[in-house]
């Protein structure tokens, strides 16, 4: 039997503080059953990380469920690939299995900041992949993914986080491949076109 509250699924959620944790918060508490998902458990470390940055005690998304959980939120996690379409298929296969349905999808996953920052000039190749792979792609895939369900219940909601930093490098750029307004994600949902307003 579905669940009767909306249910979201929010990428990268891995880290102890950053925008997933915090949206996944958020949303749970105002009655939002949230699954919280990453790469790996912890996320992936951006290059410049210093020691102190990091919790030893952090469990990653399982100590985020846990401090959802103990709150009294509905909370579980997911791990997968954003960049993999069948990681994208998987996780939100998961979510409609457990609770039936998929209401929000928060596209907040982005690839672990290093070279990527560095003026375009200097941007490794892989380092270009990679973050357009997670950012760009990774969007792409996790919204093909969810919007079949959405559309068959009649409502949905996509946000995908998108860079306010200006600049010709590579996290700016691949931010900028995504929609830019929640419009685009409820023409999708609806599966009809809305008109852009001039």
């Amino acid at each position: 039997m579905p669940s009767s509250a909306r249910v979201a699924l929010i990428t990268g959620c891995g880290k102890p503080v950053g925008i997933g944790n915090s949206t996944a918060r958020a949303l749970a508490a105002v009655g939002v059953t949230v699954v919280v998902s990453d790469v790996v458990q912890t996320g992936v470390a951006n290059e410049h990380n210093a020691e102190c940055d990091m919790d030893s005690s952090w469990q990653g998304v399982d100590s985020l469920v846990e401090d959802l959980v103990r709150s009294g939120r509905t909370a579980s996690s997911t791990l997968g690939d954003v960049s993999l379409e069948a990681d994208a298929g998987r996780m939100v296969e998961e979510v409609l299995g457990r609770y039936g349905r998929l209401d929000i999808l928060v596209n907040n996953a982005g690839a672990p900041q290093g070279a990527d920052r560095n003026e375009i000039e200097d941007v490794p190749v892989e380092a270009w992949d990679r973050t357009m792979g997670v950012n760009a792609r990774g969007a792409f895939l996790m919204s093909r993914a969810a919007v079949p369900a959405m559309r068959k219940a009649g409502w949905g909601r996509i946000v995908s986080g998108r860079s306010a930093r200006t600049g010709a490098n590579t996290a700016t750029i691949s931010r900028s491949a995504l929609p830019s307004a929640p419009r685009r994600s409820r023409s999708a949902v609806s599966g009809r076109p809305t008109r852009s307003r001039r």
